[in-house]
Formats: C-alpha cells, structure tokens, sequence
C-alpha cells in the first residue's frame, strides 16, 4: 500500500513539473511571436493609424523670414490599411492630412525602402531625407513597427485579455537602443540622417506595447508611442545639396520636438505550407526456418 501511494504522489510530483516545464515567460512569449513572424507567416492584412507632431524652434521661423511666418508645429494624421508579405515587403493606400489638406496616397515597402506613389504624376519614388513624407517613412512603415519584436530588452507582462475577440497576451517592451537604432537607420539613409537618428533613440522615449495570441502566439497588434528631439542643424545640412550655404541664425543646439502615436493591427495570416516528412515504411522480416 505504501508503494501504491508513493508511486500516486511521484507521479502527481512529476504532472507538477511537467506543468510548470511549459509555462512560457513573456520573453518567451514574445521571441516565438518573432520567429513565427520572420519564418511562419506568409502575408498578413494590416490597418494602421498614427499621429505625429513636430513642433519646431521660433528661430527657424525667425531665419526664413516672411516664408516662416506662423511655423510653429506641423501635425501629420494618418490613416491606411494594406497587406504585409513577410519578411519585408508591404503595400499599402493610406490618407495622410497634413495642415487641413488631405491626399490618398500608394505605398510600397521593399526590402527596407519606402516609395510613395506621386498622386498627381503617378511616378513612384523613394521616400526618404527630411522633406515631404520622408522623414516619416519610419514611422509609417509596417514592417518597422513589427519588427519592434526583434528589439526587445525587457517585458513586462499587462494582463491577458480580448483583442477583437481572440484571447491575447498583452505586454509592454523596454527596447534595446542599439538593436532599434540599427533597424531604424537600416533603410539607406546619408551618413547624415543616421547620425540624426542615432542621437534621437540615444536621447527619446519609446513606449511599445503588444497584442500576441495566446493560442497562435501571432503578433495581433503594436502600439508605438515616441517622445524625441531631433537635431535641426543636422536635418537641415542632410537635407541641402553639398557646398549649399547653411540656414543663417539658427543656434547650434535648436531642436524640433516629436510625438508620436502609432498603431498597427495585422489580421488575416496566411502562413507557408509545411510539408510533411516522408514516414519510412519498416517492414519486420522474420528469417526462414
């Protein structure tokens, strides 16, 4: 009888164990999400929304005289939706409203560049530098925000919940800078505007928090809150041609102030065939007698 009720409790001990041996950290939780983004996941749908605001300098309206009269902020709404196709492609048609003028624009990503559709002229080009949408292609650009997966320091764990009506772990992510200065500054930008960047994710705040199935342990949703200050001796001398005169009266340490808000939702996966290992047949021979 003694035997009996030491092997039922070793065997309640070891079901103990075995149960503990499978529960999943956060980290954990959000490497998979990773994996299963970079090697599982064929395409996903997406809708994004993002708000940006860059408030800039008195001096730089000050320097540009009649033409800068009333600069103060510049305030970018955005919204849009498309399809991923993993690993680093995406398209999408989004609205951008900048200063009560709103446009449609097409959007390619591609290998880490971002093109806009010019919708006047209908030629694609590459966005980037500081001027027009440009100096938001980081922020506008789907596949940056879920590779946020890939810059993680730390996680903190929020609370399971529902997320549009799928049982989701809900966590917010300490990034490592240095894996985030590389990812942002990875889309062929001058040696200028990386250094523009490298001293924003040095000095601002980043907030990301994520949305991961609890089931499927696919990434469902990414908020990215930003708060940095930018350069603007560095942006305006990345943005001039070479031997350009500088914009006169701007002091060496004036700024421009960013915030920014961004969401992304990816819904609709579509994943690549697994194919199944050929079983070999083993067949028992018996030797003749």
């Amino acid at each position: 009888m003694k035997r009996i009720v030491a092997a039922f409790c070793t065997t309640l001990v070891l079901a103990a164990c075995g149960s503990v041996a499978v529960v999943e950290t956060p980290q954990q939780v959000v490497l998979t999400a990773s994996q299963k983004m970079s090697s599982d996941v064929k395409t996903a749908k997406f809708d994004m929304a993002a708000n940006i605001v860059e408030t800039f300098p008195p001096a730089l309206a000050q320097s540009l005289g009649a033409q800068g009269g009333g600069l103060s902020n510049i305030t970018v709404d955005v919204s849009g939706k498309g399809q991923m196709q993993l690993p680093d492609k995406a398209a999408m048609n989004f609205q951008a409203k900048v200063g009560g003028v709103t446009v449609t624009v097409d959007s390619v990503v591609a290998g880490g560049k971002f093109y806009i559709k010019d919708p006047t002229t209908g030629n694609w080009t590459l966005a980037q530098g500081t001027s027009g949408l440009g100096q938001f292609s980081n922020q506008l650009d789907p596949i940056s925000t879920t590779d946020l997966l890939k810059s993680v320091q730390s996680v903190k764990d929020l609370g399971d919940t529902k997320l549009n009506g799928t049982d989701v772990h809900h966590y917010e992510i300490v990034p490592d800078k240095t894996k985030l200065e590389a990812q942002m500054g990875s889309s062929g930008l001058s040696a200028q505007m990386q250094a523009v960047i490298k001293n924003m994710v040095d000095k601002g705040t980043f907030h990301i928090e994520v949305w991961i199935g609890k089931g499927d342990h696919l990434l469902r949703q990414v908020k990215e809150d930003i708060d940095a200050n930018l350069d603007l001796g560095a942006i305006l001398a990345a943005a001039m041609p070479a031997g350009a005169t500088p914009f006169p009266g701007i002091p060496a340490n004036a700024t421009i102030h960013l915030v920014g808000h961004i969401s992304v939702n990816l819904h609709d996966f579509s994943r690549y065939a697994r194919r199944r290992r050929a079983v070999p047949l083993i067949r028992r021979f018996q030797p003749a007698g």
